[in-house]
């Protein structure tokens, strides 16, 4: 069976953390970026089945991430996490290709229950 790779993009240490143990508890295996820029340089020397990007980053907008994502990595199916609950915001995160959006703050469960969904469509060969 085909391990399946998350990157989580969080600026905030103990968010990335939590997120990256939740994710290795589903047995995923997870690294993370701290920024826009890292995202990036992630996403080029890697290949990952589910990103976990945050709107608000340090060096810019989640947002100027997801528009990279159709050219580094078509294939990866992007879990939003952000504290805004700005629709017109949302709907741009689908347009750019996300597969799900959850606001903070979240329940554990609630952000398990959802990454369970995206493993689901994770092609296995």
């Amino acid at each position: 069976m085909k391990r399946i790779n998350a990157l989580v993009v969080e600026d905030e240490p103990v968010i990335q953390q939590e997120l990256i143990r939740i994710l290795q508890e589903m047995e995923i295996a997870a690294s993370g970026a701290a920024s826009v820029e890292e995202a990036r340089q992630e996403l080029e020397q890697a290949r990952f089945d589910i990103a976990v990007v945050d709107l608000g980053l340090r060096d810019g907008s989640g947002l100027t991430l997801l528009e990279s994502f159709p050219r580094l990595a078509p294939d990866t199916l992007i879990l939003v996490v952000s504290s805004t609950m700005d629709f017109s915001v949302r709907t741009r995160c689908y347009a750019l290709g996300a597969r799900d959006f959850i606001a903070k703050p979240f329940r554990p469960q609630e952000l398990t229950r959802r990454l369970q969904r995206l493993v689901a469509l994770v092609p296995r060969s």
